[in-house]
């Protein structure tokens, strides 16, 4: 198989049918042949080949995933019923094909994560105002939609709903400039007025996000601790430019706070790097540590717009998910935010004391599991439906919006086994610093066309994935946008395959699980990824170039005045032809 599965089509065909008769003779041990045709499609690469890899990606997750549960279940079962069962020579068989099979299935999860990335796929959430009542709105999310041949969504709109467009993974590249597909599908929405130059409905989102990394882009200085000398010294000079180093130009100010073993200190305010790295070689204790801060060393738009705008309309907003009743009381307390939405699964028996003595409870957003949406519902209504449960110990969801901090810590009082979900609106982000750790969904809201763009912009330079969302659209702005989004695809290209015995050490090899999983077809991993694009510009400028040279040259030559030049243009511009030549083979191949 590792021999073919690169580039050999021919043999992908051959292999390809074997592989479709191993799933009709048993599709219930199928996993490794459901991955086998997800390669052959990405080889052969016919019409909708990705959507073809996808589906059997999918399916051969779904088949190893239950036969993981099968042996972490026979592991529970086994510890349950014998308690010295984890000394045994079975736990640790056990032990070893659960990480083989762990590592085989993060394998698959990551090809569907590459394929599903490539097809730019697309949210729509529809939101109906209702006039009934008890009932709000309803809401309905349809999930992970590719554009069709029209370039349109395969979905009815109605003329009186209101609608949230999400764009995924959209990318950027350099071709002679930036070419990012968020800033020209943001241009193209706001061409023409299709949305009003007053539209402030974009979002963008980043999920589940480092804290860390966000902190660090929304702080204007480069902060640097607990650094060892030599850490600290190299740090310095890497900061320094070389102007700097020449002191023809003043370096950044800098604090400096030296950590001794016994927690004593000393702090230098506001000094230059020269000054502070020969300080530091001057120490000989090599248990110092060093905290470093360069002030205004990572001032960009987006730290410079939500510092220096108190009444822009933009505001930032961050999700955590399945916190416990200490996380949360935690959060409460450090984050300073305009309203808080809170969601759960609580019992009948639980839900109904919090919603009789919470007065402030006048709306709710639940889920009608039968039709598959959710509807925000009055305070008569939400009652009703929860003591129509049919027992005390029925699930219910249930979300509360725009609340604040006493309202949320009253709901929760009574319900501490939970795990909750807790979005924070409109955070006052520099005075909830210390809330902000871990992975969390971070939203830039309300923005316009220009905010929007100053936040890609610097998210690229981070390197920071997110999704792109415009709010509060009627049907025939989300066809406009659709249509004219830049969702631009590049083939998928198998980069890596790599066998599951290269997971462990010549000497450390597993074989006798191995050789089980190998008897399934368990055997080999690949790892996939789109293909980035082809600067064509960039290309094209440079066999113009090297055409120019050539010209030039010969008309030097043959003028008698300038052959020596003449030929040094020729050569060049060979040199330039034949970069752009190699540049394409490469991507053909």
């Amino acid at each position: 198989m590792n021999d073919w599965s690169i580039r050999n089509s021919s043999k992908a065909k051959r292999a390809l049918s074997h592989f479709e008769k191993a799933v009709q003779l048993d599709e219930a041990a199928s996993g490794a042949a459901h991955l086998g045709i997800a390669w052959c499609a990405l080889i052969i690469q016919d019409e909708n080949y990705k959507k073809k890899a996808l589906e059997s990606f999918e399916k051969s997750l779904k088949i190893l995933s239950n036969e993981m549960a099968m042996l972490n279940s026979m592991q529970l079962l086994l510890e349950q019923k014998q308690p010295t069962f984890t000394d045994s020579e079975l736990y640790k068989q056990l032990m070893t094909k659960v990480t083989i099979l762990g590592t085989y299935l993060n394998s698959v999860q990551g090809n569907i994560g590459a394929i599903k990335k490539s097809l730019r796929l697309i949210d729509l959430i529809e939101i109906k105002q209702q006039s009934n009542s008890n009932v709000l709105e309803k809401i309905e999310y349809y999930y992970e939609r590719e554009r069709n041949s029209n370039k349109k969504l395969e979905i009815k709109m109605d003329k009186q709903t209101d609608y949230t467009l999400i764009l995924n993974d959209l990318t950027w590249r350099e071709d002679s400039g930036s070419i990012d597909q968020a800033l020209i599908t943001i241009n193209n929405a706001y061409y023409k007025d299709k949305l009003p130059s007053s539209y402030h409905g974009i979002s963008i989102t980043l999920k589940q996000a480092e804290l860390d990394r966000i902190k660090a882009i929304f702080n204007q200085n480069k902060e640097y601790l607990d650094l060892t000398k030599e850490s600290a010294i190299d740090k310095l000079k890497s900061e320094r430019t070389m102007w700097n180093k020449l002191r023809i130009t003043s370096s950044y100010q800098v604090d400096l706070k030296i950590i001794h073993s016994d927690n004593k200190t000393e702090e230098f305010k506001n000094k230059h790097m020269s000054e502070l790295i020969t300080l530091i070689e001057a120490k000989t204790d090599d248990t110092l540590r060093f905290n470093i801060i360069i002030k205004d060393a990572n001032v960009n738009e987006v730290n410079k717009h939500f510092k220096n705008t108190a009444n822009d309309s933009a505001t930032l907003q961050i999700d955590f998910e399945r916190l416990d009743f200490e996380s949360i009381d935690e959060k409460l307390s450090s984050i300073k935010a305009k309203s808080i939405n809170i969601e759960m699964v609580l019992t009948k028996s639980t839900l109904l004391p919090i919603i009789d003595r919470n007065k402030c409870i006048n709306t709710a957003k639940v889920c009608v599991t039968e039709q598959k949406l959710y509807e925000k519902v009055n305070r008569n209504e939400l009652v009703k439906r929860v003591t129509e449960l049919k027992n005390d110990n029925s699930y219910f969801y249930i979300k509360f919006e725009s609340l604040q901090t006493d309202q949320i810590r009253n709901i929760i009082c009574d319900c501490k086994e939970m795990s909750f979900n807790i979005s924070f609106i409109g955070i006052d982000f520099y005075n909830s610093i210390n809330g902000l750790n871990g992975q969390a969904n971070f939203h830039f809201n309300n923005l316009n066309e220009t905010t929007s763009a100053i936040i890609t912009k610097d998210l690229r330079k981070e390197n920071i994935e997110f999704s792109f969302e415009f709010q509060c659209l009627i049907d025939h702005q989300v066809e406009y946008i659709v249509i004219h989004a830049n969702l631009d695809q590049e083939d998928i290209q198998i980069s890596k395959v790599k066998n599951l015995m290269e997971l462990y050490t010549k000497g450390s090899i597993p074989t006798v699980e191995l050789n089980e999983f190998t008897a399934k077809g368990i055997e080999y991993m690949i790892e996939i990824n789109e293909k980035r694009f082809f600067p064509w510009r960039s290309v094209i400028a440079v066999a113009i170039l090297g055409s120019l040279q050539i010209i030039a040259g010969g008309v030097l030559i043959a003028t008698r005045f300038g052959s020596t030049v003449g030929m040094g243009l020729i050569t060049e511009g060979i040199a330039d032809m034949f970069t752009a030549y190699r540049a394409l083979k490469e991507t053909i191949l």
